[in-house]
């Protein structure tokens, strides 16, 4: 059932928020689920954006992201980011996403792994 309801939220998402232009067919969407105590959340998405939200800034690919959090489940937290295309988000270098996310780990003191992880195409 949960699963139904995050994938019902990111088409829900898509619905309000589409992207129109004629490269729309081309773009991505990087889901991140994450289980963080909410007593840690608001450390979580500060962190997230002083760190991640500017690496991210400096890839013309990346169109802007969201955090959300469950309703059901208020542990979790989604990110959702927005890329030009698949191609492009891909094209970032491994070693500077294991860089940035070891920073984002040391400034945290822990790490939250990803519980899941999904890749979209917007049609």
């Amino acid at each position: 059932m949960p699963k139904f309801i995050y994938a019902l939220g990111l088409i829900l998402y898509l619905v309000f928020f589409p992207m129109t232009d004629i490269a729309s067919a081309e773009r991505a969407i990087e889901w991140l689920e994450f289980r963080v105590p909410l007593q840690e959340q608001a450390e979580f998405i500060q962190q997230d954006r002083l760190i991640w939200d500017k690496f991210l800034r400096q890839y013309p690919a990346f169109l802007g992201k969201e955090i959300w959090q469950g309703i059901d489940q208020p542990d979790r937290l989604i990110i959702v980011a927005k890329w030009a295309s698949y191609q492009e988000w891909k094209a970032i270098p491994p070693d500077k996403i294991k860089a940035i996310t070891d920073r984002f780990h040391h400034a945290l003191g822990k790490e939250y792994p990803i519980i899941h992880s999904h890749a979209f195409s917007l049609k």
